[in-house]
């Protein structure tokens, strides 16, 4: 349970304060908080986002008089950043799991995760607010024009799957071919046979589950609040019992903006919060999430929705990671255990015996980020983050022999992991330290 940001204020005393003023930074919301707030929030990573963060250049010198609030009492307006002086939360208690939704105007209250909610997703912020399923998600309230140009007007940047081209006239237009294809079969009675069915109709996802089976998908899957659960298929995730055909999941397209990840019998479900790393927005929204997962590196997906939300980003800037120890922490487990090694070996045979150097950091490729996010020594390769991968074949003039590499430059340093064909594993060099977090 978060502990609650200060209430609103109330009359109390001024006292002069001979402490220094606690310092406030501003998170991925824009908002400012504590350190203490990013600790609780953030947990094992707040130490990362806390020396991230821009600090507060208005706070108030340490000599300033401050209002301290009695003891039990709430704090005044006056020792609160602006963002976080409005009401403090209340959890709600039948809420699914939180995603990022709207922020709101200054003066709206600022609520913070319930107890029930799952661990939050990377780019979300210390005081991202829980969602009211009651109502479908909306943009962040547009601020005034500013006084010194009246004429001014800020992009109100929209929240949500509702509206958006993928469940507007992707699905529906998939349902339509489905139905013109003249496919006979039996509508599935359970969830098993749901995920057996969209196997058999692959030609034709995504689609709207509840088109294809007998019962509520919404009460069966836990999601009464979805906006719709499809199936799709994860295209660049390998099915590892039937390859080379993708991977089949189901996708809850919840109201926060939030999408939950399930295959009945086989995996956890995985919740990815809106404006995660794992998938490019427009691309989602236009083709569904999972067309969209893994196309790019996680720091260059968060490149792109900054830019789309025109914040600053430096993420493109040489040598800057494009995949950190955070991000590989939300992926799901699946798709880390199903792109390993094997997968690389086939692509390294494939390679002419002419030396050449293959950029593989965009991820166009292979999804490298997947594979280095595996354990062992893969694990200790990757350490604390990537910044560069590329494939290099060379003809060694003294042994005579072609050497096929992956070469990842890490935080860490740079190591090459080398095929060697007489084997099912590879050989890295130089060895990696043991990796501990």
């Amino acid at each position: 349970m978060h502990p609650p940001i200060w209430a609103a204020p109330v009359a109390c005393p001024t006292v002069e304060s001979s402490q220094p003023e606690e310092e406030y930074r501003e998170a991925d919301d824009g908002r400012r908080y504590t350190k203490q707030q990013f600790k609780d929030y953030y947990n094992s990573s707040w130490q990362w986002r806390w020396a991230k963060a821009a600090r507060n250049p208005t706070a108030p010198a340490a000599s300033a008089p401050r209002r301290v609030p009695p003891e039990g009492s709430p704090a005044p307006a006056d020792d609160v950043p602006p963002a976080a002086s409005a009401a403090g939360p209340v959890p709600a208690e039948d809420a699914d799991a939180p995603g990022p939704v709207a922020a709101p105007a200054a003066s709206a209250a600022a609520p913070v995760p319930t107890e029930s909610s799952d661990a939050p997703g990377p780019a979300a912020a210390p005081g991202a607010p829980a969602a009211d399923h009651g109502a479908a998600p909306t943009g962040p309230a547009a601020p005034a024009a500013s006084a010194a140009d009246p004429d001014l007007q800020l992009a109100v940047v929209p929240i949500g799957w509702e509206g958006s081209e993928f469940l507007t006239r992707v699905l529906p237009r998939q349902q339509q071919a489905l139905a013109a294809s003249g496919v006979n079969f039996h509508r599935a009675t359970n969830a098993r046979a749901a995920m057996d069915l969209a196997y058999e109709l692959e030609e034709y996802l995504p689609l709207d589950v509840s088109q294809f089976v007998t019962f509520d998908p919404r009460h069966r899957f836990k999601a009464p609040h979805a906006l719709v659960i499809t199936a799709e298929k994860v295209l660049r995730v390998t099915d590892h019992n039937r390859p080379p055909h993708p991977r089949i999941d189901l996708f809850c397209y919840m109201q926060t903006g939030e999408v939950i990840r399930l295959h009945p019998d086989s995996m956890q479900p995985h919740t990815m919060p809106w404006r995660c790393n794992l998938f490019d927005v427009p691309t989602a929204c236009s083709e569904g999430v999972g067309a969209a997962l893994h196309r790019r590196p996680p720091r260059r997906v968060a490149t792109s929705c900054a830019a789309q939300l025109g914040e600053p980003s430096d993420v493109m800037q040489p040598g800057n990671l494009l995949c950190s120890r955070e991000d590989m922490t939300a992926f799901c487990r699946y798709d880390i255990q199903s792109v390993n090694w094997s997968h690389v070996r086939e692509k390294l045979m494939e390679l002419g015996d002419e030396d050449q150097e293959i950029e593989w950091s965009d991820g166009e490729h292979y999804p490298w980020w997947l594979w280095l996010a595996n354990t062992g020594k893969i694990r200790d390769v990757a350490n604390d983050g990537i910044s560069r991968v590329r494939v290099i074949v060379a003809n060694d003039v003294i042994s005579r022999r072609v050497i096929k590499s992956v070469v990842v430059d890490s935080v860490q340093g740079t190591y090459n992991i080398i095929l060697d064909p007489t084997r099912d594993k590879p050989k890295v060099t130089p060895h990696p330290r043991l990796y501990h977090r």
